[in-house]
């Protein structure tokens, strides 16, 4: 098993996507790692995860079929580190 040397946050895909896209991201040691979702206006719409995760590379899927189309913004918080990316909800 390779373990990665660093956190490393990839793009999402689909990316556009309806209604479903998959978040992937590995991780060099077990660490906590949180996913939000964010409306354009900064407002939490989704908590994708909020768990510790072992070493490795790992895929949390973000079902957006509650929410209306649009841009997103997807933060990702492991540690110090904050990662953001933009996806886009297409209906």
């Amino acid at each position: 098993k390779i373990v990665p040397k660093e956190v490393y946050f990839q793009p999402a895909y689909p990316n556009p996507f309806n209604p479903i896209t998959m978040l992937k991201f590995t991780v060099p040691v077990e660490m906590n790692v949180e996913i939000m979702v964010y409306d354009m206006m900064g407002r939490l719409v989704s908590e994708v995860t909020n768990d510790i995760y072992i070493a490795g590379e790992h895929t949390v899927p973000w079902d957006a079929s509650s929410h209306s189309s649009g841009i997103y913004v997807v933060n990702m918080l492991i540690g110090e580190q904050n990662y953001n990316q933009k996806i886009m909800l297409i209906k």
